[in-house]
């Protein structure tokens, strides 16, 4: 078998390869919405008393269920003391590993090597027990969106995040609320 032969069979194999990707791709996302469509919905309506959840498994469900966003990917918050930035990126399996990732020369976005986490129990617990700060990606993968997030700042973030519940409550939409890390201001989600 000349080269162009070899070039011509690895090229139909890709094409089958990415013809077969695309195939799981759309049944992993069937699977996924048949998953969710079964899942117990958060009630609206008047605000109800949950049981306070016990054990780390129970608050980790939790979590998920709250903040049901996508799964395959999370992004975790990274912190510069030298250049006094932070933010938050995707969580990659691969990042800093030598041979492998080639930060910072190629950024994450273009890097053909991602590896992204999914969003589970184990990364909720290390968000929960404080060993990192992670967030969600409320939209999903179907483009569909389970819960809502507001940051309320400035002089009357208080008055503000009230004011917000009280209205969200009024329409029977069941809000959480909760302080931000800086202490000067507040979160509410739904």
């Amino acid at each position: 078998m000349g080269v162009d032969d070899q070039i011509r069979s690895i090229e139909n194999r890709l094409t089958t390869l990415e013809k077969e990707r695309a195939g799981l791709l759309s049944e992993l996302k069937n699977l996924r919405s048949q998953r969710d469509e079964n899942k117990p919905a958060i009630p609206l309506g008047r605000p109800t008393l949950m049981k306070a959840p016990e054990s780390n498994e129970d608050k980790a469900d939790l979590f998920l269920t709250l903040f049901r966003g996508r799964e395959n990917i999370y992004p975790k918050r990274w912190e510069n003391n030298k250049t006094n930035r932070s933010g938050y990126a995707p969580v990659c399996e691969n990042e800093w590993v030598k041979l492998i990732c080639q930060k910072p020369t190629i950024k994450c976005g273009d890097c053909s090597h991602q590896k992204f986490s999914p969003l589970n129990a184990l990364a909720v617990g290390t968000h929960l027990r404080g060993s990192a700060t992670i967030g969600t990606y409320a939209i999903r993968e179907d483009d569909t969106c389970t819960f809502l997030a507001c940051d309320f700042d400035e002089a009357s973030w208080q008055a503000d995040l009230l004011a917000f519940c009280e209205t969200a409550r009024s329409l029977g939409i069941n809000v959480a609320m909760e302080r931000s890390r800086s202490g000067n201001g507040g979160h509410a989600s739904s």
